[in-house]
């Protein structure tokens, strides 16, 4: 009787070790599980953030971003040329800090691509902003920095939406701004004029164009082909959403008549008032 009541209790402590064993093993495969759910997230909302031009200290003032030969241009520059960008902006702490900056490829939306940074970066992913100058007899002391883009170090391999995010010693962003980077491979023919419709004529602008594309081969230009209208390079308002009206051979056609308006507003109408003493335009 009692070696039957050992072995009978060293097979239930035998079954005890076993399956405290397996529960722990399945904790562990568990957590693994929730911490590769949760990395995996957390590089789909890294993705899905829309970089916009930002600006992160608040003591960081007068950003701009143009050609380096028109400030007045956008920041737009062909693949493979001899265009550059210049950006620059001033820092109110007036001392001098160590800035850096990269780039960032996006999609059209302006969200972070899959790419990584050696498929569109030819050279170094990362360079120091060494071109800098202090205030001088002005009320407000200020650090002027600058830089031109592409460098002897640092040139976009691929055309695109880009991202210029500048960032200090720590890591931490100070300024994030949007250019573009062209490989022309089709022609616009654009038409401004007043709305078609009625109702609209005196108070918007109709913008109706063509895209031709003889030499590239669109498979489908509902999905392949996306088109942003932008009134004075203003986000608020860009018309994003549009698709070929009519397409013909080599051509796609947005013809509407109110989809691609925008409001005049008062920047549009002319008013000459350099003189009372005569009847003028």
């Amino acid at each position: 009787m009692k070696f039957n009541n050992i072995l009978t209790i060293t097979a239930f402590s035998t079954l005890f070790i076993y399956s405290c064993h397996s529960t722990k093993e399945n904790y562990r495969e568990k957590t693994v599980e929730i911490n590769k759910t949760n990395i995996q997230e957390i590089e789909i909302e890294k993705r899905a953030i829309t970089y916009r031009d930002q600006t992160f200290n608040p003591n960081i003032k007068t950003v701009l971003c143009h050609q380096s030969n028109n400030q007045l241009s956008l920041a737009i520059i062909n693949l493979h040329s001899s265009n550059k960008i210049l950006i620059s902006f001033d820092d109110l702490d007036a001392d001098r800090k160590d800035y850096y900056y990269t780039i960032v490829h996006c999609n059209a939306d302006w969200t972070e691509s899959d790419l990584i940074q050696s498929e569109y970066i030819d050279g170094f992913n990362e360079e120091h902003i060494s071109n800098y100058e202090f205030s001088f007899n002005t009320i407000q002391k200020y650090t002027h920095y600058q830089f031109e883009f592409p460098s002897e170090n640092m040139k976009p391999s691929l055309s695109g939406n880009y991202i210029f995010k500048i960032y200090d010693n720590n890591k931490n962003n100070v300024i994030c701004k949007r250019f573009m980077v062209l490989d022309t491979k089709l022609q616009i023919d654009a038409n401004i004029r007043r709305a078609t419709l009625v109702n609209n004529r005196k108070y918007k602008h109709e913008v109706d164009f063509i895209i031709k594309h003889p030499n590239l081969i669109i498979a489908d230009p509902f999905t392949d082909i996306k088109v942003h209208i932008k009134q004075n390079n203003m986000d608020h308002n860009s018309i994003t959403d549009l698709t070929p009206q009519f397409i013909k051979n080599d051509e796609l056609i947005y013809d509407y008549e109110y989809e691609n308006t925008f409001w005049g507003n008062n920047e549009f109408r002319h008013f000459d008032f350099k003189s009372l003493r005569y009847l003028s335009e």
